[in-house]
C-alpha cells in the first residue's frame, strides 16, 4: 500500500519501476557473485565504460549487468540508508539498464519518495 502525497493514479510511477528493478535483479542472481568479483579484477583498469559493460555483461550472461554490492535482499538490510543504497544500486547497472530507470524518471521518483514518506513508501516498495 502507498501512502502519502501520491494519488492513485500515480502509484504506477512508483511500482513500475520497482517491479522492472525486482525482475532485473532476479535475472542477475545466479550471476552476481561472479560479476562484482570480476569487476573488482577490472576495477582500475584501463577499459572503458563500454568495454568494462561489455566483459561484465559477458559474465553475467546477459546484455546487462549490476555492479553494485547490493541486491533486493540487501537493500532491505539497511532500512534507515534505503535512498542513498537504492541510487547506489540502480547506478551500478550497465548503461543500457540505467537507461530504462531514466526512461521511467526514477531517480527524481525515489528521491521524492524519500522526502515525503521514507519509511512508508520506499520501504514497503523493496518488499515485492
Amino acid at each position: 500500500m502507498l501512502r502519502g502525497p501520491y494519488k492513485p493514479a500515480q502509484y504506477g510511477d512508483v511500482m513500475l519501476p520497482l517491479v522492472v528493478l525486482r525482475r532485473l535483479d532476479f535475472v542477475l542472481e545466479p550471476t552476481k557473485a561472479k560479476v562484482l568479483e570480476r569487476y573488482a579484477a577490472l576495477k582500475g583498469s584501463k577499459h572503458t565504460e563500454a568495454e568494462l559493460d561489455a566483459i561484465l555483461n559477458r559474465v553475467a550472461k546477459q546484455s546487462f549487468h549490476n555492479r553494485s554490492k547490493f541486491d533486493f535482499e540487501k537493500l532491505k538490510g539497511e532500512p534507515d540508508k534505503i535512498r542513498d543504497n537504492l541510487l547506489h544500486y540502480i547506478g551500478g547497472f550497465s548503461k543500457r539498464a540505467r537507461e530504462i530507470f531514466n526512461y521511467f524518471g526514477f531517480y527524481f521518483v525515489t528521491r521524492v519518495m524519500w522526502l515525503w514518506s521514507p519509511a512508508n513508501i520506499i520501504g514497503q516498495g523493496i518488499h515485492l
